[in-house]
């Protein structure tokens, strides 16, 4: 007994000191695949180079996952991402570059100087004039350069839909306060010789003319209030980091037999020149990745073979042969019960409930309950009950084997099988239904499906679908 505890403990001992992991999965937009994954702890990052290794890993029942998309820009794409049953809904942030809608820098380089915003040009005869609307165009200009590099945040520059828009990730990314203070610091300089040349434009002996298109000039500058404009643009840049081009998903724990990640990813598109913009390129890829080390219920039906057999009887005559005469004449002396059929084995179809533990995807030890229905003898539902063996993983063959118990025909008690009786007429056959549990099982059968095993789907509140829910462009294993 004590050999027999000491199997079953060892056996069953990697189900007790399972640990938890936790998976970080990063899938690249840029490459529109998972790429590595990393476990917590680790010192580093796992390569996947194709979705055939990611097959390969085997999660624990409790493991936590989290799915990072990165190399995106979550001003231009709406994410989805689906673990386990619970969805994850990216809300868009607002754009950053609020103050842009009013700006086409493309307009300074193919329009006249006198188009241009802020500038007037004067004759030559008045330099004042001439110097200020020199720096109202540096300050212009200036302001062009701030607002080029803030494109990555609109749907203008960057769709991250190719590896030719990498560069324009790195630049956002790597773009440092530092330089964006210098250059603040340079349109603050410009900015300030706008205002002293023309305090002192108007402060030396100038003409009516002139001082009228200093006022002009400046007045047309001051209107579109350089200074407060610089200062938002700076503020807005500032802000903005690596996590605007990634998106991470609250933890999953691992429940049932497989995980499944879903990544939708659509473009935010509110009119057609967002859509051509943003590539208008719907993703979907989904992932199922394989779970050990748990607990599970499930069903199967198959086939099973049973000792739980019955016995029937007959009424034989016996007779006497009286070998005097030829030929020999037989003669019926009276008449008795004898055994008819004794079924040892009974076959049939069966259908089981099982509660096994993965030890591994495709080895699960366990136990099961069910009902066997014989096809060899008498309808006489037999429940079975013991232990479990499935093999596989997807398409699992289940080996049964343990207790049958049920109800069986008996001859009645009342009935006896060594009485002779005159006439045939006078025996009596009758049968009683009596219940037996020490019968022998054993079944094959074919796993159908995980019971209770999938999480109820969590949604956070005010999410939006993303488009690409709808629109499936590629589906991986």
């Amino acid at each position: 007994m004590k050999t027999k505890f000491l199997l079953f403990t060892l056996l069953f001992l990697p189900c007790l000191v399972k640990a938890q992991d936790t998976y970080t999965f990063n899938y690249d937009y840029l490459q529109k695949r998972i790429i590595s994954y990393q476990k917590k702890g680790a010192p580093k990052s796992t390569p996947i180079d194709n979705d055939g290794e990611l097959r390969k890993l085997i999660l624990n029942n409790g493991d936590i996952v989290i799915v990072q998309i990165d190399n995106i820009n979550t001003y231009a794409y709406s994410i989805a991402v689906t673990v386990q049953s619970q969805s994850f809904n990216q809300t868009p942030p607002p754009l950053l570059a609020s103050l842009f809608t009013d700006f086409n820098p493309s307009a300074l380089a193919v329009a006249p100087p006198a188009a241009r915003p802020g500038y007037v040009a004067p004759p030559p005869a008045y330099p004042q004039s001439t110097t200020l609307a020199t720096d109202i165009q540096k300050v212009v200009t200036a302001r062009r350069e701030f607002y080029m590099r803030s494109l990555a945040l609109t749907y203008r520059k960057f769709d991250a839909n190719t590896a030719a828009t990498a560069p324009d990730i790195q630049a956002v990314q790597n773009s440092t306060p530092a330089t964006l203070l210098t250059d603040y610091k340079a349109a603050l300089v410009l900015m300030d010789k706008v205002q002293s040349d023309y305090l002192a434009g108007k402060a030396s002996n100038t003409t009516v003319d002139d001082k009228t298109l200093l006022d002009n000039l400046y007045k047309g500058y001051s209107d579109k209030d350089y200074p407060t404009a610089f200062e938002a643009y700076l503020k807005e840049q500032l802000n903005i980091s690596k996590s605007d081009f990634e998106y991470t998903t609250p933890p999953v724990t691992v429940k049932g037999e497989k995980v499944a990640i879903v990544i939708a990813i659509g473009a935010i598109a509110s009119n057609t020149a967002q859509q051509s913009a943003a590539g208008y390129t719907a993703v979907s890829r989904e992932y199922d990745l394989k779970v050990q080390a748990l607990w599970h219920w499930s069903f199967s039906t198959g086939f099973f073979m049973s000792s739980l057999g019955s016995k029937t009887y007959i009424s034989r005559p016996n007779t006497h042969t009286n070998s005097t005469v030829t030929p020999p004449v037989d003669t019926v002396t009276g008449y008795q019960n004898v055994l008819d059929n004794n079924t040892k084995l009974v076959f049939g179809a069966t259908a089981l409930l099982h509660y096994t533990y993965k030890i591994t995807p495709g080895f699960e030890l366990g136990g099961h309950v069910g009902l066997g229905v014989p096809i060899n003898t008498s309808f006489n539902m037999n429940y079975l009950a013991g232990g479990t063996v499935f093999l596989f993983n997807d398409n699992r063959l289940g080996i049964n084997f343990g207790l049958a118990a049920g109800y069986t025909p008996q001859l009645s008690p009342n009935v006896s099988t060594s009485v002779v009786y005159k006439n045939a007429t006078d025996v009596p056959i009758s049968y009683v239904d009596k219940f037996r549990a020490d019968r022998f099982e054993i079944s094959i059968t074919y796993n159908l499906s995980d019971l209770f095993g999938g999480s109820s789907t969590t949604t956070p509140a005010g999410a939006a679908t993303p488009a690409a829910a709808a629109t499936p462009a590629s589906k991986g294993p």
